[in-house]
């Protein structure tokens, strides 16, 4: 069964297949294959993580351009009309074009200059000539007669389930994914600003037109249809329902886009009124309604949703390497040689720029972990004996499926860092393949020191009590799966940062606000050790593989310097 877009008023469209047609011009033949799909699906997912925060910025200054409003009697403070023109501009110079370069790949799907058809048989591209019906012949006619066009095209038949056909359907996908995360953008960042007359004057200056006589809620209009053309939509809209009732089986990647456009109100109104030319202007209402309560709108139209992405980047984004780290082939001597230099609860940094997924980590640094000691260490702490406990905790609570602590620790095992399978304690060797490599150190404190502060919360030095806690505490993240959110307030899922907050409970680190969630990053962590005053000092540092030489505050510059250039 062979299902095709082309119906109703086009149905008198012939299609004659051109000798040896049935060849099929493979992916092989384009800059498409599984690899580069994966990556523009992981381009995607970020781009659509961008979007989202873009969105939650545009709703906060609705409320605010709002509120001043009213408070000035219809006067709009021109600051806040400065930030809304440079948000319009960051899509339309940032936001468009990135997503655009996911539509854009060969072969175009999305335009249907080609024939696109989902297809229970074997996936297969022909080159075929369409006969178009003229809508206005030259000269006489006779009563009956039919003119047509000429125009050469390729058909496409997709089955999602065959080699050829799966790459050809994630690919569609992607664009028709894109399509709908552009315009749900659009609508739902920009449509409040329509709605309110005080604010539309003021945005649709902006906003191109080559009609100077439409009105301005029109233009509005009439650059979305440019922008997405409807019937371009719907059609993508039926071939998309048509492939998901035909794939047998989907990737992770496809299965987070699925859920994306499955809370997408763009995607359930397209769906609803697809028959309906009234759609962008009942659609635009309907989101800016939606987009003026705010907070609790966004989670109902399913932005959390956009974080799945990064659920799928152990499995997918870590298979894109470029090369080995510089430090990874260090001898057992070079190794241990450094390992000799940490104690109990340094903090380890590290840059790996041959990773694909360090480039989605924002600042230098891209991963941290904790060093957590020799048997000898942890013994003399008073750790050692508790760590049985804590193991049969990680297994109850967290099914964590390693090695007993004791029993890695005495194997060599004396990393604890959070990786996308978890948090699990490694050996330094499987640490290093990196470029950088970092190690900070908070001082001991002196005889009869206070380790606390009088005038901060920050503690300055650590003691043996102090430590205990902290190790215990490090300890007790093993087993906890990965934040793929990034939320520091949910304490049964971490990342690498998350785990040196949760461990140094005492230090007061700064933290982000992303679409509602606050995060902490490596370079966040860092930066308190980057100042005089910081509870952390760095006191070795390898960069690109060769350590760097400078000590005390000379190394802490260098440092410094790489996080801010």
């Amino acid at each position: 069964m062979t299902y095709s877009i082309f119906k109703g008023p086009i149905a008198a469209i012939i299609f004659l297949i051109i000798t040896n047609s049935s060849s099929v011009l493979g992916a092989a033949n384009s800059n498409l294959n599984k690899r580069s799909l994966e990556i523009k699906s992981l381009a995607l997912l970020t781009y659509t993580e961008s979007l989202a925060i873009w969105q939650k910025e545009l709703a906060d200054l609705y409320q605010k351009m709002a509120k001043s409003s009213r408070k000035n009697r219809g006067a709009i403070d021109p600051r806040y009309l400065q930030v809304l023109r440079k948000k319009v501009r960051e899509y339309h110079d940032v936001h468009y074009p990135r997503l655009q370069k996911v539509i854009n790949i060969e072969p175009d799907l999305l335009s249907f200059k080609d024939m696109v058809e989902m297809t229970e048989g074997s996936t297969s591209v022909s080159k075929v000539v369409r006969l178009e019906p003229l809508l206005k012949a030259r000269g006489r006619m006779q009563r009956g007669a039919i003119r047509f066009n000429k125009v050469k095209v390729k058909k496409y038949q997709i089955n999602p389930n065959d080699k050829l056909g799966s790459i050809y359907w994630g690919h569609f996908k992607n664009q028709f994914s894109a399509k709908i995360i552009l315009l749900e953008a659009y609508t739902l960042g920009l449509s409040p600003f329509i709605e309110t007359k005080a604010f539309r004057s003021v945005l649709l200056r902006d906003l191109k037109s080559d009609v100077s006589s439409e009105t301005l809620e029109e233009l509005w209009f009439v650059t979305m249809e440019e922008l997405f053309k409807r019937d371009h939509l719907v059609k993508a809209l039926a071939l998309y329902e048509q492939g998901l009732k035909l794939q047998e089986k989907t990737g992770k990647l496809d299965q987070r886009l699925e859920k994306i456009l499955e809370r997408s109100v763009v995607y359930k109104e397209l769906n609803r009124r697809k028959n309906d030319y009234t759609f962008f202007r009942d659609m635009a209402k309907n989101m800016s309604f939606m987009s003026k309560r705010r907070w609790d709108a966004y989670k109902e139209l399913g932005i959390g949703v956009f974080f799945e992405g990064s659920k799928v980047f152990g499995n997918v984004v870590g298979s894109f390497q470029s090369r080995h780290g510089f430090l990874y082939d260090w001898t057992k001597e070079q190794e241990e040689s450094v390992a000799n230099e940490f104690r109990p609860l340094d903090i380890l940094m590290e840059k790996t720029p041959f990773r694909l997924t360090d480039k989605f980590i924002p600042g230098h640094f891209g991963h941290a972990a904790i060093w957590v000691g020799t048997e000898e260490e942890l013994r003399a702490l008073g750790v050692w004996e508790k760590l049985p406990e804590l193991y049969r905790k990680a297994q109850e609570k967290y099914s964590y499926k390693g090695s007993s602590f004791q029993k890695a620790i005495r194997k060599g095992h004396r990393i604890i860092e959070a990786l996308r399978p978890g948090v699990q304690l490694n050996t330094f060797r499987h640490f290093l393949e990196i470029d950088d490599l970092a190690a900070l150190r908070m001082r001991d404190c002196e005889e009869n020191e206070e380790p606390l502060k009088s005038d901060k919360k920050d503690i300055d030095c650590l003691n043996n009590g102090i430590k205990s806690e902290y190790l215990l505490k490090a300890f007790e993240q093993v087993g906890k799966d990965y934040d793929f959110a990034f939320d520091v307030n949910t304490e049964q899922t971490i990342v690498c940062s998350e785990l040196i907050y949760r461990t140094y409970l005492d230090i007061d680190f700064k933290t982000s606000l992303t679409v509602g969630l606050h995060n902490i990053s490596p370079d966040q962590v860092a930066a308190l050790a980057d100042d005089e005053d910081d509870p952390f000092a760095p006191f070795l540092f390898y960069h690109q593989g060769k350590k760097v030489e400078e000590e005390g505050e000379s190394l802490r510059s260098f440092m410094k310097n790489l996080m801010f250039p």
